[in-house]
C-alpha cells in the first residue's frame, strides 16, 4: 500500500490537502484512505480530501488504506499536524520588507489598504488560503506629533485617507496590531513601517 500526500509532507490544519492512496493489485475505486480525527474525503481516481481540524495541532496521525470488500488494510506513513505558517503582511502590494517609499506608491495601493497572504516562498495553493484582516491601528509621525487611528477591517477609513495624503517625505507611517482571519482562526500579523521618500 501507498499513501503520499501530494501537498506536503505534513498536514497544515485547517488546510485542505490532496492525498493520493493506492495498494498494488487492486483498482483505485476499492481503495479508502483513513487518517484518525482528520476529515478524509475521496475525490476520485486514487485522490482524496484531507482537513484536520485545529484541535489536532502537534499531533502525530497514523495514515491506512482498507480495501473494499477485503479484509486487508495497509499501514502508511505517520504525520505531523502543524499550525500553517504566518502570513505576511501588505498594504496593497507593497510587501513589509520594503521600509522607504513614496507617496505615489502609497497612493496607488490607498485603495486597496492592508492585507495578509502568504509571499511565493510558501509552498500552498493561494487558492486553498485565504486571510480576511480585521483590524489594524495606524501611526503617523507629523511634527513630533504621534497620530493614532483604528479600523475594524483592512481598508483605510476616510479619515486614514485624509491623514496620508498629508503625509510628506522624511515622515513615517506604521499599519500596527494587523488582525486577520484565515483557515484556523485568527492571527498577528507583523506590521508594517514606510518612511516615505
Amino acid at each position: 500500500g501507498v499513501v503520499s500526500n501530494e501537498d506536503l509532507t505534513i498536514i497544515y490544519a485547517g488546510y485542505e490537502h490532496t492525498f493520493s492512496a493506492s495498494a498494488s493489485g487492486y483498482p483505485q475505486e476499492k481503495i479508502s484512505l483513513s487518517l484518525p480525527g482528520v476529515a478524509v474525503s475521496p475525490k476520485g481516481k486514487g485522490k482524496f480530501s484531507v482537513k484536520a481540524p485545529v484541535s489536532m495541532q502537534g499531533k502525530a496521525v497514523q495514515s491506512s488504506i482498507s480495501v473494499k470488500g477485503e479484509s486487508k488494510s495497509f499501514q502508511g506513513p505517520k504525520f505531523i499536524v502543524k499550525q500553517l505558517p504566518k502570513p505576511s503582511s501588505y498594504f496593497g502590494s507593497i510587501p513589509s520588507s520594503e521600509s522607504n517609499v513614496s507617496k505615489a506608491q502609497l497612493n496607488a495601493n490607498i485603495g486597496v489598504g492592508v492585507r495578509a497572504g502568504y509571499d511565493p516562498s510558501v509552498p500552498l495553493d493561494p487558492s486553498k488560503v485565504s486571510f480576511r484582516v480585521t483590524g489594524f491601528e495606524m501611526v503617523v509621525n507629523v511634527g513630533g506629533n504621534i497620530v493614532r487611528k483604528s479600523a475594524n477591517s483592512g481598508a483605510l477609513t476616510p479619515d486614514m485617507k485624509q491623514t496620508m495624503n498629508a503625509l510628506r517625505p522624511g515622515m513615517s507611517v506604521s499599519f500596527a496590531s494587523i488582525k486577520a482571519v484565515g483557515p484556523a482562526g485568527e492571527v498577528r500579523v507583523s506590521p508594517l513601517v514606510f518612511i516615505i521618500k
